[in-house]
């Protein structure tokens, strides 16, 4: 089975686009908690994105 090379790269969020298909969706309110938590807390989890910046 052949590898793929992966890389880590830093992007600014401005560079990132929303992927059109995702099923998820938050209302005005949870995307408030979520930057609330952001703050508060930091990132906890990494996001993937594609070499385009869509995520």
């Amino acid at each position: 089975m052949k590898q793929s090379k992966k890389r880590i790269s830093y992007r600014r969020p401005s560079e990132l686009t929303p992927y059109q298909g995702n099923a998820r969706t938050h209302s005005a309110k949870q995307v408030q908690q979520l930057a609330q938590s952001i703050e508060r807390f930091g990132f906890t989890a990494r996001s993937s994105s594609t070499v385009m910046g869509q995520f």
